[in-house]
Protein backbone atom coordinates (compact mmCIF):
# COMPACT_ATOMS: atom_id res chain seq x y z
CA UNK A 1 0.00 0.00 0.00
CA UNK A 2 1.71 3.48 -0.85
CA UNK A 3 -0.22 6.60 0.05
CA UNK A 4 0.52 9.84 -1.20
CA UNK A 5 -0.85 13.51 -1.20
CA UNK A 6 -2.70 14.63 -4.77
CA UNK A 7 -0.68 17.35 -6.37
CA UNK A 8 -2.24 20.49 -5.89
CA UNK A 9 -3.73 23.13 -8.94
CA UNK A 10 -5.33 26.27 -8.35
CA UNK A 11 -6.13 29.01 -11.41
CA UNK A 12 -7.93 32.65 -11.00
CA UNK A 13 -11.43 31.93 -11.89
CA UNK A 14 -12.45 32.97 -15.45
CA UNK A 15 -14.17 35.82 -14.82
CA UNK A 16 -11.23 37.29 -12.62
CA UNK A 17 -8.49 36.70 -15.75
CA UNK A 18 -7.89 40.32 -17.62
CA UNK A 19 -10.62 41.34 -15.05
CA UNK A 20 -11.80 45.22 -15.50
CA UNK A 21 -13.35 47.44 -12.60
CA UNK A 22 -15.90 49.91 -14.03
CA UNK A 23 -16.56 52.72 -10.94
CA UNK A 24 -19.26 54.98 -11.50
CA UNK A 25 -18.03 58.76 -12.38
CA UNK A 26 -17.61 61.56 -9.80
CA UNK A 27 -16.56 65.05 -9.60
CA UNK A 28 -13.56 66.63 -9.00
CA UNK A 29 -15.71 68.33 -6.43
CA UNK A 30 -16.08 65.18 -4.36
CA UNK A 31 -12.49 64.73 -3.53
CA UNK A 32 -12.19 68.67 -2.25
CA UNK A 33 -12.34 67.44 1.07
CA UNK A 34 -11.46 63.84 1.17
CA UNK A 35 -8.78 61.89 -0.31
CA UNK A 36 -10.54 58.73 -1.51
CA UNK A 37 -14.20 58.69 -3.29
CA UNK A 38 -16.25 56.06 -5.49
CA UNK A 39 -14.89 52.62 -3.50
CA UNK A 40 -16.24 49.71 -4.97
CA UNK A 41 -16.16 46.18 -3.88
CA UNK A 42 -15.03 42.90 -5.52
CA UNK A 43 -13.78 39.76 -4.96
CA UNK A 44 -11.02 37.57 -6.50
CA UNK A 45 -11.42 33.73 -6.45
CA UNK A 46 -8.90 31.06 -6.91
CA UNK A 47 -10.51 27.40 -7.88
CA UNK A 48 -8.60 25.09 -6.51
CA UNK A 49 -8.05 21.19 -6.30
CA UNK A 50 -6.05 19.76 -2.96
CA UNK A 51 -4.90 23.26 -1.70
CA UNK A 52 -4.75 24.40 1.52
CA UNK A 53 -3.83 28.27 1.19
CA UNK A 54 -3.75 30.38 -1.96
CA UNK A 55 -0.98 33.51 -2.18
CA UNK A 56 -2.45 36.57 -3.86
CA UNK A 57 0.52 39.30 -4.79
CA UNK A 58 -0.62 42.34 -6.44
CA UNK A 59 2.38 44.47 -8.50
CA UNK A 60 1.71 48.05 -10.67
CA UNK A 61 3.01 51.25 -11.43
CA UNK A 62 2.80 53.35 -8.22
CA UNK A 63 1.53 56.33 -8.72
CA UNK A 64 4.06 60.15 -9.03
CA UNK A 65 4.88 60.66 -5.27
CA UNK A 66 2.95 58.41 -3.61
CA UNK A 67 3.97 54.40 -3.91
CA UNK A 68 0.87 53.43 -1.72
CA UNK A 69 -1.36 53.96 -5.21
CA UNK A 70 -1.08 52.53 -8.51
CA UNK A 71 -0.59 54.85 -11.16
CA UNK A 72 -2.98 56.43 -13.00
CA UNK A 73 -2.51 56.22 -17.46
CA UNK A 74 -5.80 57.97 -17.92
CA UNK A 75 -6.38 61.94 -18.81
CA UNK A 76 -7.06 63.08 -15.21
CA UNK A 77 -4.60 65.18 -13.19
CA UNK A 78 -4.01 64.40 -9.25
CA UNK A 79 -6.08 61.07 -9.46
CA UNK A 80 -4.49 57.32 -8.70
CA UNK A 81 -6.07 53.54 -7.51
CA UNK A 82 -6.15 52.90 -4.38
CA UNK A 83 -6.43 49.17 -3.56
CA UNK A 84 -6.95 47.06 -0.56
CA UNK A 85 -8.19 43.73 0.75
CA UNK A 86 -10.95 43.58 2.97
CA UNK A 87 -10.13 40.11 5.00
CA UNK A 88 -12.55 39.12 7.90
CA UNK A 89 -13.74 43.17 7.85
CA UNK A 90 -10.22 44.34 8.07
CA UNK A 91 -9.61 46.94 5.35
CA UNK A 92 -5.56 47.10 4.60
CA UNK A 93 -4.28 48.62 1.79
CA UNK A 94 -2.55 46.63 -1.21
CA UNK A 95 0.51 48.79 -2.46
CA UNK A 96 2.04 48.33 -6.22
CA UNK A 97 5.18 46.68 -4.64
CA UNK A 98 4.90 46.82 -0.76
CA UNK A 99 2.79 45.20 1.36
CA UNK A 100 0.95 43.81 -1.56
CA UNK A 101 0.58 39.86 -0.46
CA UNK A 102 -2.41 38.19 1.39
CA UNK A 103 -2.60 34.24 1.97
CA UNK A 104 -6.29 33.04 2.21
CA UNK A 105 -7.21 29.45 2.82
CA UNK A 106 -9.24 27.21 1.15
CA UNK A 107 -12.56 26.25 1.55
CA UNK A 108 -15.20 24.42 -0.46
CA UNK A 109 -11.94 24.64 -2.99
CA UNK A 110 -12.10 27.86 -3.63
CA UNK A 111 -9.81 31.01 -2.19
CA UNK A 112 -11.69 34.33 -2.13
CA UNK A 113 -10.13 37.28 -1.47
CA UNK A 114 -12.29 40.31 -0.99
CA UNK A 115 -10.88 43.27 -2.52
CA UNK A 116 -11.82 47.06 -2.66
CA UNK A 117 -10.71 49.65 -4.66
CA UNK A 118 -11.18 53.43 -5.26
CA UNK A 119 -10.43 57.04 -7.00
CA UNK A 120 -7.73 58.63 -4.63
CA UNK A 121 -6.45 62.33 -4.43
CA UNK A 122 -2.51 62.57 -5.34
CA UNK A 123 -2.16 66.41 -6.28
CA UNK A 124 -4.65 68.56 -7.52
CA UNK A 125 -7.76 66.89 -8.93
CA UNK A 126 -8.49 67.44 -12.37
CA UNK A 127 -10.84 66.19 -15.00
CA UNK A 128 -10.66 63.42 -16.83
CA UNK A 129 -10.41 59.36 -16.94
CA UNK A 130 -8.60 56.99 -13.75
CA UNK A 131 -6.66 54.09 -15.89
CA UNK A 132 -4.54 52.04 -13.56
CA UNK A 133 -3.16 47.83 -14.48
CA UNK A 134 -2.78 45.90 -11.29
CA UNK A 135 -1.28 42.20 -12.18
CA UNK A 136 -1.99 39.63 -9.69
CA UNK A 137 -0.05 36.09 -9.72
CA UNK A 138 -1.35 33.32 -7.22
CA UNK A 139 0.95 30.87 -5.38
CA UNK A 140 -0.69 27.59 -3.53
CA UNK A 141 0.06 24.79 -1.30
Amino acid sequence: VRFGRLAATCDLAAGDVNRTITFAPIKTSDLKDIDYAGMQGFDLTANCTNATNVTFRFSGTPATGNNLLFANSGTANGVALWMGSNLNGVQQTISPNANNVRTVPVSGNRAVLPMLAAYHKNGTVGAGTLVSNATVNITYN
